[in-house]
């Protein structure tokens, strides 16, 4: 049993709506790349609820412990418990 990914998979539906916190930090990073076409890595990106407020000018990647939905944007994996290489 992957205990932390149990929990997570559970935690993260908190953060399913767009709550005041998620729209400030997508205005944030809506503010920083302009009409300019830039790549935003999301560490920790729950259920991926900020992509739905970033402009499409905005490629969204995210990574975390629990993914609901699989996509190709996103990646599931523990990265603390993942070895890195260089």
């Amino acid at each position: 049993m992957d205990y932390k990914r149990d929990f997570w998979s559970k935690e993260n539906l908190k953060f399913t709506t767009q709550n005041y916190r998620l729209r400030k930090a997508a205005g944030v990073v809506n503010k920083i790349a302009g009409d300019r076409q830039c790549d935003l890595l999301d560490v920790g990106c729950g259920p991926a609820s900020l992509k739905d407020v970033l402009r499409e000018n905005i490629s969204y990647f995210g990574i975390d412990i629990a993914i609901h939905d699989p996509a190709p944007n996103l990646i599931e994996s523990d990265f603390l418990e993942t070895p890195i290489s260089f």
